[in-house]
C-alpha cells in the first residue's frame, strides 16, 4: 500500500514537474505541432494516464493535475480538477506556468526506482 501510495505521489509530481516544461518558447512549438495534427483519438496509453490523473482528483490527493504527452508530432493535452483550491475553476490544458524547481521530482523518480530494484 505504501508503495502504491508513493507511486501515486511521484505520478503526481512527474505530471507537475512535465507541466512546468510548459513554457512560452515550448508553447509556441506545440501550438505549430497542434495545427497539423488529425483529430485525437484516445490511445491505451492516453486511457491510462487519464485514468491514474482522475483517481488522483477524485480521491482528492491533489486538487489538480495537468498532463501533456507529445508522440510523434502529436499532442495530447488532458487536465482535470481545480485550479484553485480557493475557487471551482476548472483546470484547462490551455494553462501556462511558471518554471519552478523541479529537482525533487526527479529525485523522487530516481528513489522509487532503486526502491523498486530493492537497492535503498
Amino acid at each position: 500500500m505504501l508503495f502504491r501510495k508513493c507511486l501515486l505521489a511521484s505520478f503526481a509530481m512527474l505530471l507537475g514537474g512535465a507541466m512546468l516544461l510548459n513554457t512560452p518558447a515550448a508553447r509556441a512549438s506545440n501550438q505549430a505541432i497542434q495545427q497539423n495534427q488529425a483529430p485525437h483519438v484516445l490511445n491505451e496509453m492516453h486511457a491510462g494516464i487519464k485514468k491514474a490523473i482522475d483517481e488522483l482528483v477524485k480521491r482528492k490527493e491533489v486538487p489538480g493535475v495537468l498532463a501533456q504527452v507529445v508522440k510523434d508530432g502529436k499532442v495530447w493535452s488532458y487536465g482535470a480538477g481545480q485550479a484553485s483550491i480557493h475557487s471551482d475553476r476548472k483546470m484547462d490544458p490551455e494553462f501556462h506556468f511558471r518554471i519552478g524547481s523541479i529537482t525533487k521530482t526527479f529525485v523522487a523518480t530516481v528513489m522509487l526506482q532503486l526502491a523498486e530494484e530493492k537497492k535503498l
